[in-house]
This record gives C-alpha cells, structure tokens and sequence, in this order.
C-alpha cells in the first residue's frame, strides 16, 4: 500500500493555514484523511469549543443545552429568520390538517402519541408551536397512518415503544425541548391514499416553514436508525500542535482539526439525497442535524456544530465574504439577509458562471434557477408525481426575493423562456410511467438535468426563437399527473438535422489485474 500526502497553503483575512490530504492507495480502493491546521489566533479557531468529554452521545445534556442555545439565539437574535419566518406574517396561526400530540407518562417521559385533527378538535391551545421530522424512509415496514387505522390513532393512540427508531427519538427530542405536537408525513398523511397524498402533499412547504424547529436525521438511511449516536468526544475535538515545517513557512503553534465536517457529515449524508430535503431545509427557520459525530445547525444567518457553537470553518457567513461578488447580485438579493438563498446565488457566482460574464436580473434569475433545478434533479424521489411539488416552495420562496411572472410546470413565464428549455440530462432511461410536467420542461424526465450551456458559454447565447404563447388546455383536472400537457407556440427558424454518433475507445484503470476498454458515444 502506498500512502501520499497532498498540500496546500493559503492565506485568508491575513491568517495562515494549511490543508493536508494523506491517500493511500490499494489495488481496490482509494480512501484518506483530510485534516486543516489553523493558527491558534485565526478567527475561525477562536469559537472553537471542545465537547466535553463525558458527553459520549449525541442525546447528552450538553448536546441539548447547545441546540436549546441555537434555538433561543435564533428566535432572540436573528432579523432574518423572524422576517421571513412564515408565523410573523398574515397567517401567523396556520396549522398543518393533522399533528401528533406527545402524551407523556407521570414522569414526563413520552408514552403515547395520537393523531389530532387540527380544523377539528376544540381543546387545542390558542398558539400551537410543533415539531418537523426529516428523514429517510428507507426499508419497510414501520408504523404508518392508514385508513384502517386512524380512527384509533386518534381516539386511543398509540404506545411510543411501538413506532420506529427514529419516530421514538424525534419524539424525545420534541418533548424535552417543551413542545407537545410534532408532524411526520407517515403518520400525518393517510399512506396508501392517493387522494389524501394529493391534498395534503401540496401544503408540504407550508409544513415546514411553519414548524418551530426541523429535527433531522442525518446519520440515517431509513426509519429504523434513529437520531441519536455514541461517540468519542477526543476524536473530534482536534488538537493543539507545536509545528516547525520551514519548507513550507508554517512554524508556530496550530490547531489541526478535521476539514469540512459539515460537508462529510452532512451535505455528503443518506438524508440530503432525497429531493424533498433540498426544499425542508431552505424553509425551515432552523434545523439540527443529528449527524454520526455531534449536531449540526442551519438557520438563516447560521451554520454551526457542536464543536463551533457560534459558526465554524466551513461557515457560509465566511463563503459569502470571501468573494467580492455584491456588485454582481441582482438588486433584490443584495438585500437578503438569508444566507441559505443567497449562497445559491454566491456559489453561482463563484464556481458557475465565466468570471467575464455580466448578467442582468433578469438573466442571474434564469441562472440561479437554472442552478436550483440542477441540485434539486440530484435528489432521489419515491414517488414520481412528487416532481413538482418537492420544489414548488423554493420557487415561491424565491419569487418573494426577486418577484417573477407566472410559474408553469418548473419554469416561468418571461422573455427568456426559451432559454430555460437548454436543459439536458446525461443518461437515458424508460420513460416515466407518470406524466406531470411537459417533454419540454426538466420535470418531465426523473434522471439528474444540468443547464451547463447557460454556465460554460464563453460568449453571449444569441436567441433565435421566441416564445409566443403557451397553451393550457381547458377543464384539466386538478392533478399532480397531468392528461393533456400545456403547449408552446414557438417562433423562429426550423432546421432539419441529422445526428451522428462518435465512438472512442476508454482505457479504464486496471482492477486486479485485469483490464477492459469501454465504449463512449458523444
């Protein structure tokens, strides 16, 4: 076995500090380390706090002590999140149809929990504040909400130690941060009911940009994992470390601690696969994610773990700083405060576009869009006709921050219309079995889409074809599946073309021994 070390040095806001990579390489595999040493006076160390060492678990007191400080902070502290909130604005008191009531025994510990119909039940309190639960379905069966059931998970409910892992642990979290209802769609949604998915799945968004607090299970590939892990706080913590590299003008006392955390634990997580998280966590006014390792946080003028309560490296406070890009974001943006919106709009800056290129609003929303359904299109669905509907909030959340035209099937009605058909996808497979947007919107197809001619262009797209009218035709039902699709009226020159295929031959790496050569087509 081989085993390498990369590195590389780099300055930021005049502090010094290095990354180091070891890779070692098998026959079979590459695997390594990633690890960062800052200087102990760099402003990213300087919030730096151990995890005490008794806290051996992600469910400890000090892991709810911290994520209760996030929380206050949060509704204390932070204009944006209580601007954009959903429960400061016009309907303020809005309820999702069904909650799950926590009913706890003479010791305060959950016991059992029923379903409540919210538009129907009368001893409600005046203000109710709840829970949200975003998770992996994964492997069945578990506990769900059916019609054989409801009538007695709302009359005599059912024992807690009867659902899955990670219902019973959200339920403990919930409690013992002092709420008493919580929302988890398989036990708020009648399962195997296409017409209660129908009418409750659209209010989805709703759902969560009107939860207290989005409990996430990171760590999780199904319902059965739970949120909560052992661990080793010595492990995580890093460690000082008195270095002397003169080769490399590194000498003095650092601090080395993992690189990016948030992205393995996090980002790279069974959780964010799913198409509806990227949706739950750009609405929610904040969410924990129970990660492998310790917490993390997410609001919007926030990232943060338990080892950086009050921010960490891989902040995006310190991302959007780092780039002189404000000049360059469409008047509307610059003045969110949000940074989960505006890091779409940054990281478009920044690793997207030609750094040459100038963008007016109306085309940086084309491109930020364009970038969303990208992300978005990554994301694995279970249920085809969720397309739409797992995104229809960002788009609306996104309207609120650069007011757009109508919203149609994944694109929008405006002038660069056309513009947006330039998407393609990379693989092909059968087509969907269910219709819910047109062939010519990205929605229409259930593999990943990129928009990469709009991002790589060296020079201006010259528009050829406009788009004249869209025609929706008349008395469709309301369906998420759609019978007849919309239709555009396009205008511009028509070109008949041949397409050709191109072979080349691929040497591929050698895998014990043995080799093959594979076949591309372009």
């Amino acid at each position: 076995m081989l085993a390498l070390w990369q590195y590389h040095m780099y300055t930021y806001e005049g502090h010094l500090s290095a990354d180091l990579g070891l890779r070692r390489h098998n026959l079979r595999y590459i695997d390594g380390l990633d690890i960062r040493l800052f200087g102990t006076d760099d402003p990213r160390v300087k919030c730096h706090r151990p995890i005490d060492k008794t806290s051996k678990s992600t469910s400890s007191e000090a892991s709810f002590e911290c994520l209760s400080k996030w929380i206050n902070n949060c509704s204390d502290n932070h204009k944006s999140c209580n601007k954009l909130h959903a429960r400061t604005g016009e309907n303020r008191e809005w309820l999702p149809a069904r909650l799950v009531k926590i009913i706890p025994n003479a010791d305060g510990v959950p016991e059992i929990i029923k379903v409540v119909e919210t538009d129907r039940s009368n001893d409600l309190p005046p203000k109710i504040e709840y829970a949200t639960l975003s998770y992996c379905w994964g492997r069945e069966p578990f506990t769900k909400l059916l019609r054989s059931n409801i009538e007695s998970m709302a009359t005599t409910g059912m024992p807690v130690k009867d659902l899955p892992a990670t219902f019973r642990d959200e339920i403990t979290v919930t409690n013992r941060l002092g709420l008493e209802y919580i929302w988890i769609d398989a036990l708020c949604i009648i399962q195997l009911d296409a017409e209660d998915w129908s009418l409750h799945s659209v209010t989805m968004a709703k759902v969560y940009s009107y939860s207290a607090i989005t409990l996430a299970a990171a760590a999780s590939s199904d319902a059965h994992g739970g949120l909560f892990r052992e661990r080793n706080p010595a492990s995580i913590n890093g460690a000082k470390v008195n270095l002397k590299w003169p080769s490399h003008e590194l000498e003095g006392e650092f601090y080395l601690v993992p690189t990016d955390p948030w992205e393995k634990a996090v980002a790279n997580s069974p959780l964010l696969k799913r198409a509806w998280v990227f949706q739950e966590r750009l609405l929610s006014r904040g969410t924990v994610y129970f990660a492998h390792d310790m917490l993390y946080w997410e609001c919007g003028e926030l990232y943060a773990s338990e080892l950086y309560p009050e921010a960490g490296p891989w902040d995006l406070q310190y991302r959007y700083k780092r780039f002189d890009v404000a000049d360059r974001l469409p008047s509307g943006v610059q003045s969110v405060e949000d940074y989960r919106f505006k890091h779409v709009y940054t990281e478009l800056l920044t690793r997207e576009l030609n750094a040459e290129k100038t963008v007016t609003d109306e085309e940086m929303f084309l491109y930020v869009w364009a970038s969303v359904v990208a992300q978005y299109s990554v994301g694995k669905l279970s249920k085809e006709t969720d397309k739409l509907i797992a995104i229809d909030g960002v788009a609306e959340q996104l309207t609120r921050i650069v007011p757009r035209e109508q919203y149609l099937k994944g694109l929008w009605k405006q002038e660069n219309l056309s513009l947006s058909l330039l998407w393609r996808t990379e693989t092909e497979e059968e087509p969907p079995s269910t219709r819910v947007a047109p062939s010519w919107s990205w929605a229409s197809v259930y593999t990943p889409v990129d928009f990469n001619f709009l991002f790589r262009a060296q020079t201006e797209p010259k528009v050829v074809t406009k788009v004249i009218d869209i025609i929706t035709p008349y008395n469709e039902p309301e369906s998420l599946e759609i019978s007849r699709p919309p239709a555009l009226v396009l205008q511009g020159p028509l070109t008949e073309c041949t397409r050709t295929l191109a072979f080349k031959l691929v040497e591929e790496p050698q895998h014990d021994k043995k080799s093959h050569q594979v076949l591309e087509t372009t």
